[in-house]
Parts: structure tokens; C-alpha cells; sequence
């Protein structure tokens, strides 16, 4: 059986303050399914993303909006459309998470 770490060390760090702070920013289902769609498709536009998805434009964009700050999905510019995408710092993150949902019973 696994040890675990002395939980008075572990709260302390950095690092659980800051997932603690990364599960809050995605903690909702359109954040979510903004997500798996983008790790599916790579890059998207907001309008691409809105009519998959059925949402609004002002809900998607501030969807995006949330996940930009927190640094989770970048823009780039194509001609005349900003494309998102998921960071590459976060893309194992993001595929090891909705891989975990993928498993959860129905």
C-alpha cells in the first residue's frame, strides 16, 4: 500500500495551491467541453467552437476568456479569425484529465 505524504507538508507547497487554483478555473462543463474539443480538433475559432458546441457567442467567449487568463488555452492570429488552442505546457494535463473522465462510471 502507498504511503502518503504528511498532509501538513503537502498543503504548504506551491504546487497545491496552484492545481487547487487551475481545478477552479476549469471546474465547469462548458469549460470542459471547450477543452476536450480543442485537444480533438487543436485549433479552433470562436465561432467554430460556438457551433459545435450550440453555444452563445458572449458564453463562449467568456469561456475563453477564463481559460486564457489562466493560461490554459493561447490565441494566435490566422488572417482574420484568433485561433485557440490548448498551451502546450497543459496538454498532458488536460489529456490526462478528461482521460480520467473518459474512465468514470456512467
Amino acid at each position: 500500500m502507498a504511503t502518503l505524504p504528511n498532509t501538513a507538508k503537502v498543503t504548504k507547497t506551491p504546487k497545491v495551491h496552484f492545481l487547487g487554483q487551475l481545478l477552479k478555473e476549469i471546474g465547469d462543463k462548458n469549460k470542459i467541453l471547450i477543452l476536450a474539443l480543442l485537444l480533438e480538433k487543436e485549433e479552433l475559432s470562436v465561432g467554430e467552437i460556438q457551433r459545435t458546441l450550440k453555444f452563445t457567442q458572449s458564453k463562449t467567449s467568456n469561456q475563453l476568456k477564463v481559460l486564457k487568463l489562466a493560461g490554459i488555452v493561447t490565441v494566435s492570429e490566422f488572417e482574420n479569425f484568433k485561433m485557440h488552442r490548448i498551451s502546450k505546457p497543459y496538454l498532458p494535463f488536460v489529456k490526462s484529465l478528461l482521460a480520467l473522465v473518459d474512465n468514470l462510471p456512467e
